[in-house]
Parts: C-alpha cells; structure tokens; sequence
C-alpha cells in the first residue's frame, strides 16, 4: 500500500490519500470502525471512504457464477472472506439464527460497494448453505451495513431465476432494519442470482447450487 499524497485542510487536520488493493483498503476500513484504527496509529481518524477505479468496480460483484456447492468442500473464492473479516464483533453476533450457529453450515461475506461516493453505501452480502437430506441445500442470504447501525431505508434484496428473470423471494429494509434477509432451497445445478438495489443503483450477483 502506498501514500499518494497528503491534503491539507482548513481545520486543524489532513487528508491521508492511499492507494492498494481493494482488500487492504477493506482491512483499513475495518480497523477504522472496530476503533483499532486510530489506537494503532496514536490519531485520530475522523473518517474513511474507499473509491473503487474501475477495473476493481468490475470485480465486486462479479459476473461469474459463484458455486455454492464447492463451499461445502471448502473450495471458496478469495474474494468471500469469513464474516469476522468483514463484519465487526457485534454485527458478527446477528448472523443468522441459532439453527445456522448449530448446523454444519458454511457462512462466507463480501464487501459491497453501492453507489459512488460521496453517496455510496458500503454493504456486507453474507451468505450461508447447508446440507440437507438426499441432494437439498438450504440457503440463507443476508444484507448488512457497514460503518453505521441500519441499512437504508428501501434497500431491496431480490432473489430471482437467472434464466427467467422471474422473482423468487424478495425483502426490503424499512422502519431502521439492522439487516434484510432471504431463505431460498435447490439442488445442485440449479442456478439463481440476486439483486441488491437502492433507488436506480443495484448490483446483481449469480450463483449456482
């Protein structure tokens, strides 16, 4: 990670401009909202905002179908990190219910960036497949925010059939929801992709089972 330049302000205090890889600059973010940060540093860090060039925009989210099935052999791609790389200790907490905590599910997250800056809402997708009898995986998907309490009011989460386009489940944050949640089941092959939207601005996601 380097510095590329130093901004000063009219207040008592600079901007800091650094350039790495976008799972560095993650790390820093999560260092920052865990309180680390600035006890590392001896400073005080007012704030933190990511700005994505375009060739890391085109990473997350990815085009390429995720296949959920290899997970459960620990095949993961490296842009799916555990959620306590993601998340914070207390938000780590609220993944998913004591069914998931007890199972022998594999939960993975993924930092999403909504939007661009200064408008742009930094989201955790955390997903979660478990085995069931014969051929049947359970699926448990979860938006969360990043850096404040609550999601945005009228955040969408919408699962629906890659090929059809048809909407299989859908929710919607309202009313200060702390995280949007959808439970869907398939067997392997079959494929599904989800949607985050907010207003005009969305990202899609596609999986297989």
């Amino acid at each position: 990670m380097d510095i590329r330049r130093i901004e000063a302000n009219d207040k008592d205090s600079v901007n800091l401009v650094l350039e790495g890889s976008l799972e560095q600059l993650q790390r820093i973010e999560q260092l920052f909202r865990s309180g680390q940060l600035n006890k590392i540093l001896g400073i005080t860090v007012e704030d933190i905002q990511i700005t994505l060039p375009v060739k890391e925009k085109d990473i997350v989210p990815s085009e390429v179908l995720v296949n959920l099935s290899q997970w459960l052999n620990n095949v993961v791609d490296e842009l799916w990190k555990t959620v306590k790389e993601v998340l914070d200790e207390e938000r780590v907490e609220l993944i998913f219910s004591h069914r998931y905590s007890s199972s022998p599910a594999v939960l993975k997250a993924q930092h999403i960036v909504l939007g661009m800056p200064p408008n742009s809402h930094s989201l955790a997708l955390v997903v979660a497949i478990m085995e069931q009898s014969g051929q049947e995986r359970d699926i448990c998907l979860q938006v969360h925010p990043i850096g404040s309490k609550n999601l945005p009011d009228n955040l969408n989460l919408v699962a629906f059939d890659t090929t059809s386009g048809q909407t299989i489940v859908q929710d919607q944050a309202r009313n200060d929801r702390e995280w949007i949640q959808l439970n869907i089941n398939g067997q392997p092959g079959e494929e599904f992709s989800i949607k985050i939207e907010l207003g005009d601005v969305n990202v899609t996601q596609n999986f297989i089972i």
